[in-house]
């Protein structure tokens, strides 16, 4: 039996999905979520492209040696809640919830435009 995506686990024990098991059904990925370095070593080990949203890995420190995305959680959020205030006059929701520091910065980001408007 193999294991599943945890931290801790080896990345050649890590079960990889069946698109990515059968070559040539996807060229590339876009790696989002929560992701380990394990994981990033494990989809390198099929040489499959790729490119992470590095805001999402997790226990890398200075070794990011990977082709990566990042983004600014706090404007990116008041940016786009500026957006939605000005076509909506209902209320906006975010469906995130667990407070992670990607979570905090987006939501001062929010709470600061909704005071904004205000």
């Amino acid at each position: 039996m193999r294991a599943a995506l945890f931290p801790e686990n080896a990345p050649d024990r890590i079960d990889l999905p069946p698109v990515l098991q059968e070559h040539g059904l996807i060229d590339g990925l876009i790696l989002a979520g929560t992701i380990y370095p394990n994981l990033l070593r494990r989809i390198e080990s099929i040489r499959m492209p790729f490119v992470a949203f590095s805001n999402n890995v997790v226990g890398m420190g200075e070794e990011q040696q990977y082709d990566q995305v990042g983004f600014d959680d706090f404007n990116g959020t008041l940016q786009a809640t500026r957006h939605l205030i000005g076509k909506v006059t209902a209320r906006l929701f975010s469906p995130e919830t667990s407070p992670t520091r990607g979570f905090i910065h987006r939501f001062e980001g929010y709470r600061k435009e909704c005071a904004n408007t205000n």
